[in-house]
């Protein structure tokens, strides 16, 4: 081990000779490297790409899962780097167009794929893989992008042989992003919250350079634990550096976190047809919702009616009053009012963020739209409106958090089910999305973040003490669910939990959704939280919603639901192009659209039957 780091050393002397008298652009330089080589780690390190190489360890499945969550930590950190330098170089750098930014983005997903490929399979085990990855490396080296060093240790090995390999190329993003820090504390386009992201960068690269140093101390070439090596004693060294990068079960982190922890979760379905009121303030009760407040009060010395209740729900986007079905119905908030002032609970504030509905129309404040919908007369915030600067132990580019969420004694989450192309299911986590910012830093091309790491880092930090999620009435089952649509069924069900990542597995059973992709909240909660476990206990109905469909119920909706949010994340025009038909009596547009963007718009609606 070395000979990559002393390689890539001589080339950043090398850079830094060379723009002596230009420290700008050897920082420019620096950033493009920068992301190339974030999204080669961020390819190479994948779950899909080293699961294989895990199951193949000779030891138990208690020693795998550690090896597993470790890089499954690292990846999902790589991850955020190679987003977080895109945005940089897309908004903050005019030295690079965005071509030369998604070129080098692109070199770097094919060198961390086809180094994956050769030093973990074979020709024999993978031999369309394996040519393709070689004749890659072919061309990389005709064009100078693979060192001779890295060349001779691209061979099929063993994981020990992953793990030595990559110790030293995180030495190498260590010293890269080091330089960066130096030089960018002198360069006005950076502030101060970047400052701090660089240097965070810096000291995760060189965390997982220790990590990967553990597993390789830990391991023979043969896939076998060295002797002595126990349970115990990697799980030592591994928290040592941080217990983020360990299965959930042995991070101390966590004792004080609720996620996960309560494996109940409470359903109840309409079948005599008493009614919303009676269906909700039953689940309520079997929840043990006037518990929970108990307790929270207890902890704060206060009285059930001196604490303070937020209900985080949904409005923004709510877009005309014959569509209902994206927002929560007020029926649901006046059950839930009158259900917490039964428990004795007299404060209470509800909640929302601003969709991006917003940007295109006007009235479109919180209480306009609340008011629109004749929501109760009840004090209600814009988060979006409520933000205030916060820092976060974990994750990059997030900068903000709702106050009112911070300060709230007691939070509740209502949220709505809906059907979602990405999530498969909108229910109670997705409905905390934004609480922490814009959604448009959050969602398209040039995004700070991931925007399922802006709502990891809320539930790291604030997660709700209890979640409800309404599937009673006019749940919208279309292709893009969330936004609404014709296609709406009436499940008659209430579900509540004290632990909101229950609640979702729960639901997501019901509905007969057991695979969601790697970029989905939940599949990122896994990730980020150490696993998840599924061994749920529903208690009241238990049964499968039958007439939920989904938005992959044929071919033709799939392949739809498969474009939808690369195409919205790169060719809507930040949203533009997918809008609902507005009732623009009540929300007129901000500017007039062009006679293109209109049909555009009209065609998007009656493809995924908003029309």
């Amino acid at each position: 081990m070395g000979e990559i780091y002393n390689q890539f050393l001589r080339e950043l002397q090398a850079l830094q000779k060379k723009h002596s008298n230009n420290p700008q652009e050897e920082l420019n330089q620096l950033l493009i490297l920068a992301l190339e080589r974030e999204e080669l780690v961020a390819t190479s390190y994948q779950e899909s790409i080293l699961r294989k190489s895990i199951e193949n360890l000779q030891a138990s499945d208690a020693f795998k899962r550690i090896f597993r969550h470790g890089f499954i930590w690292i990846w999902k950190d790589e991850e955020m780097h190679t987003d977080y330098v895109r945005s940089g170089l897309l908004t903050t750098n005019k030295r690079f167009t965005r071509f030369n930014v998604f070129f080098s983005q692109f070199q770097g997903f094919v060198g961390g794929w086809s180094g994956s490929i050769l030093q973990l399979s074979s020709f024999k085990k993978s031999p369309v893989s394996y040519l393709l990855a070689k004749i890659f490396m072919a061309i990389g080296t005709l064009g100078g992008k693979i060192p001779k060093e890295i060349r001779e240790r691209l061979n099929a090995g063993s994981l020990k042989d992953f793990c030595s390999f990559n110790i030293d190329a995180e030495r190498t993003a260590w010293a890269c992003w080091d330089r960066i820090v130096v030089l960018a504390k002198d360069d006005v386009r950076f502030n101060e919250n970047q400052l701090k992201d660089f240097s965070r960068i810096v000291l995760d690269e060189s965390n997982h350079g220790k990590v990967f140093k553990i597993f390789y101390e830990a391991l023979e070439h043969d896939g076998t634990l060295k002797p002595g090596v126990t349970i115990e004693s990697l799980v030592e060294k591994v928290g040592a550096v941080s217990d983020y990068f360990l299965p959930r079960e042995y991070r101390l982190s966590m004792l004080r976190n609720p996620i996960g922890q309560d494996r109940k979760v409470y359903c109840e379905k309409d079948e005599q047809k008493v009614g919303r009121d009676v269906t909700l303030e039953k689940t309520l009760a079997n929840a043990k919702l006037k518990e929970e407040l108990t307790i929270k009060a207890a902890a704060l010395n206060k009285s059930i009616a001196d604490i303070e209740v937020v209900i985080k729900l949904t409005i923004t986007m709510g877009y005309a009053q014959y569509d209902i079905s994206p927002i929560i119905d007020k029926e649901s908030i006046e059950s839930l009012l009158a259900a917490l002032a039964k428990v004795g609970v007299k404060k209470v504030k509800l909640l929302d963020v601003q969709s991006i509905y917003a940007k295109f129309y006007n009235n479109r404040s919180i209480k306009e739209v609340a008011a629109y919908f004749n929501y109760p007369d009840i004090e209600i915030i814009d988060a979006t409106s409520d933000l205030i600067s916060h820092e976060y132990e974990r994750g990059i580019g997030i900068y903000h958090l709702s106050k009112t969420w911070k300060d709230a004694e007691f939070r509740l989450s209502l949220g709505k089910l809906r059907s979602h192309p990405t999530e498969m299911a909108m229910m109670s986590i997705a409905n905390l999305e934004w609480l922490v910012g814009n959604i448009e830093d959050f969602v398209f091309v040039d995004k700070i973040v991931d925007r399922c790491a802006t709502t990891m880092v809320l539930l790291d930090e604030y997660p709700p003490d209890f979640s409800i999620v309404d599937a009673y009435q006019n749940v919208p089952d279309g292709l893009v669910g969330v936004m609404g649509g014709k296609n709406v069924i009436h499940p008659l069900r209430y579900y509540a939990s004290k632990d909101c990542v229950s609640l979702d597995i729960a639901i997501l059973k019901h509905l007969k959704i057991s695979k969601l992709a790697d970029d989905s909240l939940f599949k990122t909660i896994e990730y980020w939280f150490g696993g998840s476990n599924n061994d749920i206990t529903v208690i009241g109905n238990d049964t499968v919603m039958k007439s939920w469909r989904g938005p992959t119920r044929n071919f033709f909706w799939s392949f739809l639901n498969f474009l939808s949010y690369p195409v919205y994340k790169f060719s809507s025009q930040r949203g533009s192009l997918f809008l609902p038909k507005m009732d623009i009596s009540v929300f007129p547009e901000k500017k007039k659209a062009g006679f293109l963007i209109r049909m555009a718009r009209r065609f998007n609606q009656y493809l995924i039957g908003l029309s």
